[in-house]
């Protein structure tokens, strides 16, 4: 029952099966033999379905086990393939891109045009180089500057030296180029290199060389399915109307810059620089309309391919596949073998479920009964302690005893770290007394006592008076299950293990309980 202050698990084991009859351990020994007969065919299933998965793969293995047979397999897996190899292909033409348009500019000279045309009358003559030779005769840095911001108070005197300036030539030429008027106009025409930047950046055929280079090689790719024409070379035909449109442009702002302040006639000279725009504008309209017939090209060979889900396809063979490799002789014996362990596993699992489910009946009929009588005795050994709850536990997987004591109308458990317990909460002879409880109730519930020899060994050890004769009074009233009760009879009831006198006194107290009732 307990070994020092502990109760073991295996303790907890042999308890039950001392406590139950006869019918319930023989029910409890089925349910253990069924389960151990059944470990080795739950071994058995689970290597099959390990190899069955094996031979499933990908397809979960009931599933593939579940398939049923097909006719003909090879034959659809070839017309299956076939049909994968033109969905693959056809994914590849659909993904596959067509050819870009390049971006067509627009001839734009009005500004241009206007920056020609400017022109800037001035009131006095040589009025620029005329203050240009003044500043030259000074030099001061920040002269013009200073000029510039002392216009203004130049009016009726100088306000420097105070003399009269009406009529001042210099300072007439002074207002006319230094006026708003008169650096607009030599601004505009310090914008027209910036200008032609700006215009020709849009007609030079080098800057759609890279969009040009991908579509020739994506009219490689479409080979051989599809032939799509482009222009040779775009670039060559339009470099030389580039070339003479950029020279054209060059040499009107040269002239403008030469006379930055009169209008430039070049009406001749526009009109050959417009038709040499034209012809590049031209040259990619006409590369762009080739550009949209072979896109069309193009949509009108992907309408003819299948869309075809190359996924379900590969999914369909693998399928045929394993069907057919589920009927192979190998799977079909594995399938049969592992069947008829699960069978025989199940027929064994039935078995066991209702051996356990009586077992379980008697053991919670035959507890019961255990947990009354021996708080009964209990009682009569005058201990402050009972038995609250005797019952089967499975933990572990083996059924064994379980209980819990009251003590003082506080629950007890067997086992519990940090907290009262079996082992800090009953004293030795308490534990004694339990224990001696347990064998008297099993030897007055054991139906062929009167033909046993029960031997008793020191059970009253650490008993205080009192419950030694408790201990000798119950003995006694024990063997009136015997045929006789002395030290003559054939098999009687004996102490054994009782040093000297205490041994002589036990043994004669018997005697006279039993003689006089």
């Amino acid at each position: 029952m307990y070994s020092g202050s502990d109760v073991r698990a295996d303790q907890r084991q042999a308890l039950l099966e001392f406590a139950l009859g006869d019918d319930a351990v023989a029910a409890k020994r089925e349910v253990d033999r069924l389960t151990e007969e059944i470990r080795p065919l739950t071994a058995l299933i689970t290597a099959k379905k390990q190899e069955l998965a094996a031979h499933a793969a990908p397809m979960p293995a009931e599933q593939f086990r579940a398939l049923e047979p097909l006719e003909e397999i090879p034959t659809k897996v070839a017309e299956l393939r076939a049909q994968l190899t033109m969905a693959r292909n056809s994914a590849t033409l659909l993904a596959r891109q067509g050819v870009t348009e390049l971006p067509v500019p627009t001839v734009n000279l009005r500004e241009f045009e206007a920056i020609l045309e400017l022109e800037y009358k001035v009131v006095e003559d040589r009025a620029e180089q005329f203050v240009l030779e003044h500043l030259q005769k000074h030099v001061h840095t920040g002269l013009r500057s200073w000029i510039e911001q002392g216009l203004p108070y130049a009016s009726g005197e100088c306000p420097f030296c105070g003399q009269g300036l009406e009529g001042v030539t210099l300072l007439r030429a002074y207002r006319q180029a230094f006026s708003t008027e008169y650096t607009a106009a030599r601004q505009r025409v310090a914008s027209l290199p910036a200008i032609i930047r700006g215009i020709l950046a849009a007609f030079d055929p080098s800057m759609h060389r890279t969009q040009r280079q991908v579509n020739i090689e994506r009219c490689v790719a479409w080979l051989p399915d599809l032939e799509l024409i482009l222009s040779g070379d775009l670039e060559v035909e339009i470099r030389s109307a580039f070339t003479l449109a950029q020279g054209l442009m060059n040499a009107l702002v040269e002239r403008k810059n030469s006379s930055p302040l009169e209008r430039i006639e070049a009406d001749d000279d526009l009109r050959v620089l417009r038709q040499h725009l034209e012809s590049i504008v031209h040259g990619l309209t006409s590369y762009n309309a080739q550009i949209v017939d072979a896109n069309r090209c193009v949509q009108d060979f992907k309408a003819t391919l299948t869309s075809s889900d190359a996924v379900a396809i590969a999914a369909a063979i693998n399928r045929l596949e394993l069907t057919e490799k589920r009927f192979s002789p190998e799977v079909v014996t594995l399938i049969r073998s592992l069947a008829d362990a699960e069978t025989a596993k199940d027929a064994l699992a039935a078995e066991k479920d209702a051996a356990r489910q009586q077992a379980e009946s008697l053991m919670a009929l035959t507890l019961n009964t255990y947990q009354s009588k021996i708080n009964v005795l209990l009682s009569a050994f005058g201990t402050e302690f009972s038995i609250q709850e005797l019952k089967t536990s499975y933990v572990g997987g083996t059924p064994r005893s379980d209980f819990v004591l009251s003590l003082r109308s506080m629950p007890v458990p067997l086992s519990r770290p940090g907290a009262p317990a079996f082992n800090t909460t009953l004293s030795e002879a308490d534990k004694r007394t339990l224990a001696f409880a347990f064998f008297l109730v099993h030897l007055n519930s054991d139906p062929s006592l009167g033909d046993s020899i029960v031997v008793l060994d020191d059970p009253m050890s650490s008993m205080d008076p009192s419950r030694r004769h408790q201990s000798i009074r119950q003995a006694a009233c024990s063997g009136d299950a015997v045929r006789q009760l002395d030290s003559a009879v054939t098999r009687p009831l004996k102490f054994g293990g009782l040093a000297g006198g205490l041994q002589r006194i036990a043994v004669r107290a018997l005697e006279l309980i039993h003689k006089n009732g």
